[in-house]
C-alpha cells in the first residue's frame, strides 16, 4: 500500500490525507484548516501521526523500524571508533612514559 493518499490524524491538527512523500520528507493536507504541513518521514509516526489503514500504518512502522536500526548501528560505528582512538591514545602515552617522556600537562 503507497502511502500517498492515505488518510492519516495528527495530534494537534486532527484528520488529513498524505499528498505527498519526497526526499524523507511527507507533506500532510489538513481537513481543519486547508494547511499543508511538512513532517520527516517515517519519524512523525512514532508520535504524532497515525494512518487510518492498517497497511499503511504498518509500512510507517516498518520504515521506522529501518531507520531506528541505521541510527543505532551508526551510533554502535560511532563508538567503537571512539574506543579504538581511545585505545590509541593509551598505547601512545604508555610507550611515551616507557621512553622517558614526560607527559603534556593540560592547562
Amino acid at each position: 500500500m503507497s502511502i500517498l493518499g492515505a488518510a492519516v490524524s495528527h495530534i494537534h491538527y486532527g484528520a488529513g490525507c498524505v499528498v505527498s512523500n519526497q526526499n524523507g520528507y511527507l507533506r500532510v493536507r489538513f481537513k481543519k484548516d486547508g494547511a499543508e504541513r511538512l513532517f520527516i518521514y517515517p519519524d512523525v509516526f512514532s508520535a504524532f501521526l497515525t494512518a487510518s489503514e492498517a497497511s499503511v500504518q504498518q509500512e510507517a512502522e516498518a520504515a521506522l523500524a529501518i531507520r531506528r536500526a541505521e541510527k543505532e548501528q551508526a551510533q554502535r560505528q560511532r563508538m567503537e571508533r571512539l574506543n579504538h582512538l581511545q585505545q590509541q591514545l593509551r598505547e601512545e602515552k604508555s610507550i611515551g612514559h616507557k621512553a622517558g617522556r614526560t607527559p603534556v600537562k593540560k592547562k
